[in-house]
């Protein structure tokens, strides 16, 4: 157990609190109070504005006085720094944190605030919650202090946001029981809530950290975006100005219709949708209508052949419905290069890769092929492949930096733990083992044991012959059976017939398709049922080999058998015999392939190592993004709930008239089957449709018409919030994860390489080492025959020719003689080499002996045959067996 360290000599300690002693260890009747968090001062100088103190195994620096009340000696604050610091008060405050999430994500902001979950939410929950933040905010001042000295509560930025929180919580609840208007405007600091888990999570602290600490670099990136978006706005409005005004019209000048005040000018279009002046020219070979057309556009067009001519002068007359000029762009107003804002929003548009092609062929239409085609493929490599990827740069360095620093931090803290374990060392580890002499500790003894045991293992697999790891394990039964579906299931070839039907099986269920071919489909059915009694039998087989506890803790063959046991099931109670929607869990069974095929492939099998290792580090990231993506759904309904509702929500162009109602109009007064035909499909008022549109715009697609959208409903400002998701979301986040997922698989596949060289590496030693200790085998057996013959030769005084066996006897059909010293001898002193019933050993004298197989599954002994020169066959019992 650490303890801390004693008082420094020049800072006393202060008399009324409990000082640490000046003893090595505590005492036994602190202790107890030391391991639950007691605190004790280690240093407290008045003239020092911190104090050290000693909790929990750790030193932490306090002011040394809290709001000039509260000073290190006062027992209030002293219990107070113990709850704060205590792992339960963290854990109990993400727990309220996380319910007051779910409260804010069950809101329905479609029902009245005066009935249901809404009330309960308002006038329960959030109260229950906002007291138990203030609660926490007033403990950890009383802890730590407010604002005055280094180590206080609001010198922490991550707390900023926790005071934000409650103090806005406070007003809310002040409000609405004054009844003071600005309740709605307060809700939105509710959406904090969930960023205080942040603080309760080391990871997720750094990420964040990562991300806040890349904006300040990404200043450099910012001002060079800046200028590239001004250069590039600057060329637009010069080149393509006024080209959106730019229309087929049914005359070449406009006419004016009308008398006594109702004069107006009349300026048809045709049924083209498209800007002419360009590429496209009204030609009636080009019409939609068949019908010449005439190309005009605004009244300030810079290309005057394009102006329109008014007979007499305009007079200041108004223009005719349906003739005023007008962009031709279907999807926004916003997107054109007539000044500067607008500008700017479609080269940023075209910058996230979204509906730049449009642009595009519009301009090639209304201006010229060549020259917008030349603007577009300088604006988007620019923009989105140099300055996206000069981000990822930045994001990638910020976190390089982060870890670094990290690792440092762990490495001066793991310093100063053991500097401090070794200031503070029991004495008994020093003391001398009060066991008898000549016993180690138990410890040493288990691993001199572990170490017996390896040298044994390694000599008996060099001495042995090698067998695969299956084969040398002990059957589950001990039965002929077992032992036979064994082979089979350590088959290579078995193993290579089932890795084959699972390939055919997964091309039969590939030819599956709508509308079904009868023939086709018969076939179909008939090559699942033969897969799935393939497959089954492959499964009693497995079953049978390894038993149901090892056949259960596989989790290849587990898998493998649930998919078979509910394609059994469906088919037999499937009324047409198929296998249902389950049978495409089947090709699940593809995993199985290419588990053999990394297990046979070196470089695949790092690369699957290295994804796999690369997915699991990326779980942080992922809750952060989650996080993220919460937080901006709860925004994004607070700003836009019962916003989006359009006249067509096709093109989205014109606000419908009951916006800010929760339905669309013509449902007042109607209990259920509310109309919805005025809200589009990506809105922003319950928290699924809400989360569902943040996700598309954070993934790119289609974001841009969402935006414009939002534009329309609420005023132009309000894109910027688009604008801001699409930097932050999008593009940091996704830099950031680019980094961590490079960093990280460049980590792991260099440490897979690593391994998997050093494995090589003792594979051919093993197998040199192998090789050399058969050779040093067969000439150590070479050497003990020829010891054991010139023995037996010796013991008998007879010639090495000499019949030394008496007449057979017949035993079981097999000619069985008695076996003489000198064979007894021979065959102890070799060592066989291999498994085989067919291999020969040859004695120095020419003898040749060999393994015959069993007859009539006879257990006891393994007969053997040795034959001599010129002399008839006999068989022996190997006295070995």
């Amino acid at each position: 157990m650490d303890q801390p360290p004693a008082p420094s000599p020049s800072k006393p300690s202060t008399p009324s609190t409990p000082a640490w002693p000046p003893t090595t260890a505590p005492v036994a009747s602190e202790k107890a109070d030391w391991c639950v968090g007691t605190v004790y001062i280690v240093s407290d100088d008045p003239d020092d504005p911190l104090s050290t103190i000693w909790l929990r195994g750790k030193q932490m620096q306090v002011c040394r006085r809290s709001l000039y009340m509260f000073p290190l000696s006062s027992c209030i604050r002293r219990r107070v720094i113990e709850l704060v610091t205590w792992f339960a008060f963290d854990k109990f405050i993400l727990l309220l944190i996380i319910f007051n999430s779910l409260c804010l994500a069950s809101y329905d902001h479609r029902s009245e605030d005066d009935r249901g979950f809404n009330w309960v939410s308002d006038n329960i929950f959030d109260p229950i919650l906002t007291s138990f933040f203030t609660l926490e905010f007033i403990l950890k001042v009383i802890a730590f202090g407010f604002v005055m000295d280094e180590t206080s509560y609001l010198r922490d930025a991550w707390n900023w946001l926790d005071f934000i929180v409650v103090i806005t919580g406070n007003l809310q609840m002040t409000n609405a029981i004054t009844s003071t208007e600005g309740v709605g405007f307060l809700r939105m600091f509710r959406i904090l809530r969930p960023l205080r888990s942040l603080n309760a999570v080391p990871q997720m602290k750094l990420l964040v950290n990562t991300v806040l600490s890349s904006i300040p670099r990404l200043g450099n990136v910012s001002i060079m975006a800046a200028f590239l978006f001004c250069t590039f706005g600057i060329l637009g409005i010069s080149l393509f100005g006024g080209v959106f005004y730019r229309s087929c019209r049914t005359s070449a000048q406009p006419l004016l219709l009308g008398s006594n005040g109702t004069e107006c000018w009349s300026w048809p279009r045709t049924a083209d949708e498209q800007l002419c002046g360009g590429r496209f020219l009204c030609e009636a070979k080009h019409s939609v209508s068949g019908e010449k057309g005439y190309c005009g556009g605004h009244p300030q067009d810079p290309n005057e052949q394009f102006r329109p001519v008014f007979e007499g002068g305009q007079r200041n007359f108004p223009w005719c419905t349906g003739s005023e000029p007008k962009q031709v762009f279907p999807e926004s107003e916003w997107i054109c290069f007539d000044h500067m804002g607008t500008a700017l929003i479609t080269i940023f548009q075209c910058m996230t890769l979204e509906g730049w092609t449009d642009v595009m062929y519009r301009l090639q239409d209304g201006y010229g092929f060549e020259v917008a085609t030349i603007y577009f493929f300088l604006l988007v490599p620019v923009t989105s492949f140099f300055l996206l990827n000069v981000a990822l740069a930045v994001v990638d360095e910020a976190r390089e930096d982060f870890a670094e620093e990290a690792a440092e931090e762990a490495a001066e803290e793991e310093e100063k733990i053991e500097a401090e374990a070794e200031m503070s060392e029991p004495v008994h580890e020093f003391a001398p083992d009060s066991r008898p002499s000549g016993y180690a500790p138990v410890a040493w003894m288990g691993h001199l044991v572990d170490a017996a045991g390896d040298v044994t293992r390694a000599m008996s697999k060099a001495l042995d012959a090698p067998a695969d790891s299956d084969d040398q394990e002990a059957p589950w039964l001990d039965v002929t059976l077992v032992r036979i579906l064994k082979r089979i299931a350590t088959n290579e070839v078995f193993t290579n017939i089932i890795m084959c039907f699972i390939a055919a099986n997964v091309v039969t269920m590939m030819m599956d398709g709508y509308p079904p071919i009868l023939v086709l489909q018969d076939f179909l059915a008939t090559c699942e049922i033969l897969f799935l009694v393939i497959f089954c039998v492959e499964m009693c087989i497995m079953l049978g080999a390894y038993g149901p506890c090892r056949y259960l803790r596989t989790p290849v063959m587990c898998f493998d058998g649930i998919i078979v046991t509910i394609s059994v099931v469906q088919v037999l109670t499937s009324p047409d015999g198929e296998g249902g929607p389950f049978t495409a869990l089947r090709t699940l069974r593809l995993f199985r392939v290419l588990n053999k095929l990394a297990s046979r492939w070196p470089s695949f099998r790092v690369l699957l190592k290295a994804m796999l290792y690369t997915g699991k580090s990326l779980s942080y990231w992922i809750v952060l993004f989650s996080l993220v993506l919460y937080i901006c759904t709860l925004m994004f309904i607070q700003l836009f709930q019962s916003k989006f509702h359009f006249v067509d929500v096709d093109t989205l162009g014109e606000v419908a008239p009951d916006q800010g109602q929760p339905w669309c109009a013509g449902t007042e007064g109607l209990a259920s089957n509310f109309r919805q035909d005025c809200i589009p499909r990506a809105h922003f008022d319950t928290f699924l449709w809400s989360l569902v549109s943040i996700f598309q715009i954070m993934t790119g697609e289609n974001w841009n018409m969402i935006m414009y959208a939002g534009m329309r409903a609420q005023g132009w400002t309000f894109g910027v919030f688009f604008v801001l998701l699409i930097i932050f979301g999008q593009i940091l986040f996704l830099s950031l994860f680019l980094s961590m997922l490079l960093s990280r698989f460049d980590e792991v596949q260099d440490e897979m390489e690593r391994k998997e060289a050093e494995l090589r590496s003792k594979t051919r030693a093993d197998e040199k080492t192998h090789s050399l200790k058969s050779l040093f085998r067969a000439v150590s057996s070479l050497r003990n025959v020829a010891t054991t013959w010139r023995e037996a030769v010796q013991e008998r005084k007879v010639a090495p020719d000499q019949d030394l066996v008496s007449e057979p006897k017949a035993i079981r059909g097999a000619a069985v003689r008695s076996t003489p010293l000198w064979a007894s001898k021979l065959w102890s002193a070799t060592r066989w080499t291999s498994r085989s019933s067919k291999l020969f050993l040859v004695t120095s004298r020419g003898a040749a002996a060999r393994r015959l197989p069993r007859r009539g599954g006879r257990r006891r002994g393994c007969l053997v045959e040795v034959s001599k020169p010129r002399r008839r066959a006999w068989p022996v019992f190997c006295p070995r067996c």
